[in-house]
């Protein structure tokens, strides 16, 4: 998936950044993927939330997210959250 001004990189972490994380410093980019887990997982399970919430679409969503994004939560399994958090 693009970004909506036609990139394939929605960002990345730098090595600082990816040092205090534990994680590969790199771009980060946003898969086509399946029901399970991408794109299409976000079209198909989460898109009336995104449309919801004001975005367009879910690269938009997905732009915002990355480009404004103000915490790193931990899941399951190692995963990271990279998350647009609004306090207030």
């Amino acid at each position: 998936m693009l970004k909506p001004n036609g990139y394939l990189n929605f960002g990345g972490f730098a090595p600082d950044i990816a040092d205090e994380l534990n994680i590969l410093p790199g771009k980060i980019r946003l898969a086509a993927g399946d029901d399970r887990y991408g794109a299409k997982h976000i079209n198909i399970r989460h898109i009336d939330e995104i449309q919801k919430a004001g975005y367009e679409n879910v690269s938009g969503f997905i732009n915002d997210i990355l480009s404004n994004w103000n915490e790193i939560r931990e899941g399951t399994d190692g995963k990271l959250f990279i998350v647009l958090a609004w306090h207030g």
